[in-house]
């Protein structure tokens, strides 16, 4: 994972064979001290964007990321 920018809070591109199949990214919420990492999943027939949701565990959004690309039947239609 390579940061796909130079900000204050880090953002991953995440990709399978060059194709970007989703992002993570540092986010703070509020005023709690716990880095959040929030996952973003392309569709891998519709192309949309889809949020998947924040962890503090980097490593399992990046995970799901992959998942949702091999099987977004899993996460229904109302997150798509």
């Amino acid at each position: 994972m390579v940061p796909a920018t130079r900000t204050a809070l880090s953002r991953w591109e995440i990709s399978i064979d060059g194709e970007v199949i989703g992002w993570v990214q540092e986010q703070k919420i509020g005023r709690s001290s716990v880095m959040f990492f929030k996952a973003t999943g392309v569709h891998p027939e519709t192309g949309r964007e889809v949020n998947l949701e924040n962890s503090t565990d980097r490593d399992e959004r990046v995970r799901t990321i992959v998942d949702f690309h091999e099987h977004p039947e899993k996460y229904g239609r109302h997150v798509w």
